[in-house]
C-alpha cells in the first residue's frame, strides 16, 4: 500500500495545486489585488470543496476551520514565494503522512492500513496542531525563498 500512497497522492496533490494556487489563485489575482484577501478567498474555496470529506462528521466547525487555513496558508505561501514548489510539497507530504502513518475509519482514508489507527481524534486540537504547523511551515518558506532570491 505505501507504493500505491508513494505514487498516487503527490499526482492528487500536485493536481489540486496546480488548480487551486496556478489557475484560480492567478484567474481571481486578476480581480483581488490584496494577498491577504486573495488568500482568504482561494483558501475558503479549497477548504469548501473538501467539505464532502468524511471528516467534517466530527467537528464540522473546526474541521472546516482546519480545511480553510490550509488553504489560505497554501494560497499565501505561493503568493510570497512567487511559487507553488512549496505548496505541491507540503501538501503531498500532508496527505501522504496521514495515509501512511494515521488513518481512522472516519477519513477520506478510510481503514487504509497504516502505521497507527486512530479511534478518536480531538478536531480543534487537530486545527490548532495545523495552525501551528503551516504557520512555522510560512515562516521557514519565506525565509528560505528570500535567502535564495538573494544569493541571485
Amino acid at each position: 500500500m505505501v507504493i500505491f500512497v508513494i505514487f498516487l497522492v503527490p499526482i492528487q496533490t500536485t493536481s489540486e495545486e496546480l488548480f487551486f494556487r496556478g489557475f484560480l489563485l492567478q484567474w481571481i489575482g486578476k480581480l483581488v489585488k490584496q494577498p491577504i484577501l486573495l488568500s482568504i478567498i482561494v483558501g475558503f474555496i479549497f477548504g469548501a470543496l473538501h467539505f464532502g470529506n468524511p471528516e467534517m462528521s466530527n467537528s464540522a466547525l473546526w474541521v472546516g476551520l482546519d480545511y480553510v487555513f490550509t488553504g489560505f496558508m497554501l494560497s499565501y505561501i505561493t503568493i510570497r514565494t512567487n511559487s507553488a514548489e512549496f505548496t505541491i510539497g507540503a501538501h503531498a507530504a500532508n496527505n501522504m503522512f496521514f495515509c501512511i502513518f494515521l488513518t481512522y475509519e472516519n477519513s477520506v482514508y478510510g481503514n487504509l492500513p497504516s502505521l497507527l489507527a486512530l479511534t478518536d481524534v480531538n478536531s480543534m486540537l487537530s486545527t490548532i496542531y495545523s495552525i501551528i504547523t503551516y504557520t512555522l511551515f510560512f515562516i521557514i518558506a519565506v525565509h528560505y525563498h528570500k535567502k535564495n532570491a538573494d544569493k541571485k
